[in-house]
């Protein structure tokens, strides 16, 4: 799927980034509806 994705330039809708010290907050972020994905950063920073 990554290939075919990549090949036409297809990105994700990501509605919001948390770093993983704030992942209770991401899932409350998640029960609201956001509007795309909710991303919780494990590596690094964001």
């Amino acid at each position: 799927m990554n290939p075919f994705l990549e090949g036409h330039g297809i990105r994700p809708v990501i509605d919001k980034a948390h770093r993983f010290g704030d992942a209770v907050q991401a899932f409350e972020h998640l029960a609201r509806g956001p509007f795309g994905n909710v991303v919780v950063n494990v590596v690094g920073g964001i």
